[in-house]
């Protein structure tokens, strides 16, 4: 009774594997087609102090900071940038904590390939670039703020804007 046992056992589990064989033996003859889509991904790295821009003019003219952002895309893209802190584009006094009242009275630009006047509300693109593939390229931009003699210009007067720079997909 033990052997006839055994036999069956064994007769059932040498079925279930010839039938697992024959099935992988069919799938590998098939072929499994899968679509898919992969979306246009932009993105844009800026240390802080990049996009932070702190200034003490002594005089009237224009001053400037030259920085550069790193942008990696599997797409055609583009760069806008816009003023964070509702200051309308004007560089404000920083005490090195909050805003105070005075303003510079000629808004900032941001220039790449293209010139930006914050707060650049319709969010016009400063540049524009082909897809970079896993590479960053890098992007260089400046800062250009005109102070004129209407500005007050105090010994030690700081002013302050922060930028958001952002990455989208071209149109």
């Amino acid at each position: 009774m033990q052997r006839h046992w055994f036999f069956a056992v064994m007769s059932i589990m040498i079925g279930l594997a010839l039938s697992s064989l024959a099935g992988l033996a069919y799938a590998e003859g098939n072929t499994i087609q899968i679509k898919g889509c992969v979306k246009p991904s932009v993105e844009v790295s800026i240390s802080q102090e990049e996009c932070v821009w702190e200034l003490s003019p002594t005089e009237p003219g224009i001053y400037a900071k030259d920085s550069s952002l790193q942008i990696r895309s599997n797409a055609p893209w583009i760069i806008t940038v816009k003023e964070e802190n509702a200051t309308d584009g004007h560089m404000t006094e920083w005490n090195g904590k909050c805003y105070g009242n005075r303003k510079l009275s000629i808004p900032m630009m941001v220039k790449a390939d293209q010139s930006v006047t914050l707060p650049n509300m319709d969010e016009s693109p400063i540049k524009s670039g082909l897809r970079t593939g896993s590479t960053p390229q890098e992007v260089d931009f400046s800062f250009v703020q005109q102070v004129t003699e209407k500005d007050a210009i105090d010994s030690g007067n700081r002013y302050r804007m922060v930028v958001t720079f952002t990455g989208s997909p071209a149109a």
